[in-house]
């Protein structure tokens, strides 16, 4: 049997553990912002200045006669096109537009369009419900979550769809993440190694929201984060 002193002292290591956490992601979150400036301010203003030069190269270009110099102008500028694409979505993930601008039912679009076009897995996204009022910090949190369930899929579920589900009843926020992977037998589970599955666990307490998750073998998986509102 358990004595109280050993409950007493779980339960502070579990506050510890997700004050860590969450400390963990307001600095992650600190570092994202002063990175998604720097992409913003200095590579942003690079390339809009290399762009226009590329436009005055164009318009030399055209007045030399030379055959192989718009061709040249033409693969350059298509280099230039997936540079900016690229910076763009390096600063979408390091602070997403729409989750401060728009909130979390635009915010989950955008980024399931982005995934799905960077991997070639088809997403959809279904509403129910109003907009929830939710803080930034819980929207943020939010965010972390469907991100590391996602990173998980691609890197282990190898799933041809996506489904995620957003419901709110006014009572309580459901965030639900399905995939038609591999799955995995949810009894056999260690979760010593399932360092992804512990990271989302204590982000969703932190929130605090529960966890809940359901798979088994050939049956793809679950990932549903739901989340008390108050009234």
């Amino acid at each position: 049997m358990t004595s109280p002193d050993t409950v007493t002292a779980l339960r502070q290591q579990l506050a510890d553990l997700q004050e860590l956490v969450g400390w963990l992601d307001d600095d992650q979150q600190r570092q994202r912002d002063v990175l998604a400036a720097e992409v913003h301010d200095q590579l942003g203003s690079s390339l809009t200045a290399l762009t226009m030069r590329l436009a005055l190269i164009e318009r030399h270009t055209r007045a030399s006669g030379d055959p192989r110099l718009p061709e040249q102008w033409v693969r350059s500028n298509v280099l230039l096109g997936g540079i900016t694409q690229t910076a763009r979505r390096i600063q979408h993930q390091l602070r997403p537009i729409a989750l401060e601008s728009l909130g979390l039912q635009a915010m989950l679009a955008d980024y399931l369009d982005e995934f799905g076009k960077r991997t070639g897995i088809v997403c959809a996204l279904a509403v129910s419900g109003a907009e929830p009022d939710l803080s930034l910090a819980t929207l943020r949190g939010l965010l972390r979550l469907l991100q590391e369930a996602l990173a998980n899929i691609e890197r282990h579920a190898g799933p041809c769809q996506i489904d995620v589900t957003l419901n709110n009843d006014g009572r309580q926020c459901r965030l639900t993440i399905d995939d038609n992977g591999c799955g995995f037998d949810l009894a056999g589970l260690d979760w010593r190694r399932s360092h992804g599955l512990r990271l989302m666990r204590a982000r969703a307490a932190r929130l605090p929201a529960r966890l809940d998750l359901h798979s088994a073998p050939q049956q793809g998986c679950r990932i549903s984060v739901v989340l008390a509102l108050s009234t």
